[in-house]
């Protein structure tokens, strides 16, 4: 894509930067990484080692949270700098921290759960982005009726047969909603003067489609070139939200683009 001209924007940051490859760490599951890179301490340090986390004197699963973070995270430790910072949709910023600018946590889109009440820093703005919340997202709308985007019960039909039923787009919302509310509630608090010094943004689409997507492909055509072409929508709707966030930018403004990990047939 990156050849082709179809990642623009990447390609621009490529261009006019640097780029290499990241190393991972182990286990490279999404929230023990990001929390490494939010905090600059492996697994053992931090105390999120994994996704399967439960009450050592109950036994009872627990929602991986900010609370079981053992290590202060970077929007913290600016904040007590007196830097101002944004952090949205991050792994296991919920509760929402403190700080000095806005924090919209992981659990926002889970709010109407009662012990989540604590979805964003300050408070009040759960309600402030509900009111700019929307569910009608023309990207999702579109790969779903084109047969681009697959959700639990599209696997017995040929994307020449699905329909846009409420159902897929029930199974669509759970899939892709949450992610999709994170770049409402960015692009809403970027374009307001809530303007922070470190902003952040975690996009999870690529992810949930990487994992997702395999079982879709025909058994004689799972290789990586044919699963590459199911991603390449997915891959060219961030590029263009990363446009946008570039043109929002200054020229002092420094751009990072990281992953947590890659991809492989397994």
């Amino acid at each position: 894509m990156l050849a082709r001209g179809a990642l623009p924007n990447l390609r621009r940051l490529i261009d006019q930067g640097v780029r290499a490859p990241l190393k991972t760490i182990e286990p490279s599951l999404s929230v023990v990484v990001w929390t490494s890179m939010a905090t600059g301490k492996v697994p053992s340090e931090h105390g999120l080692t994994g996704w399967d986390i439960v009450d050592e004197e109950t036994g009872e699963p627990l929602l991986v949270s900010s609370s079981i973070r053992k290590v202060e995270a970077l929007w913290t430790i600016l904040s007590r700098a007196n830097r101002s910072v944004g952090i949205v949709n991050w792994w296991a910023t919920w509760p929402a921290e403190p700080v000095r600018g806005f924090i919209v946590s992981d659990q926002f889109s889970r709010r109407e759960r009662a012990e989540l009440e604590e979805a964003t820093f300050p408070r009040e703005l759960s309600s402030e982005l509900a009111r700019i919340e929307s569910t009608e997202w023309p990207w999702m709308r579109r790969m779903l009726a084109e047969g681009k985007l697959k959700v639990l019960s599209d696997r017995s039909k040929p994307s020449s047969e699905l329909e846009l039923t409420p159902a897929r787009w029930e199974q669509a919302l759970f899939l892709y909603g949450h992610d999709l509310r994170g770049e409402r509630a960015a692009l809403h608090l970027l374009s307001t003067d809530r303007r922070p010094e470190y902003f952040a943004i975690l996009l999870g689409k690529i992810d949930v489609a990487s994992h997702y997507m395999w079982e879709f492909l025909p058994v004689e055509e799972r290789d990586e070139i044919a699963f590459s072409h199911m991603l390449e929508p997915v891959y060219a709707h961030e590029d263009e939200l990363l446009g946008r966030l570039l043109d929002d930018a200054d020229s002092d403004t420094h751009v990072i683009v990281v992953s947590d990990h890659g991809f492989e047939r397994t």
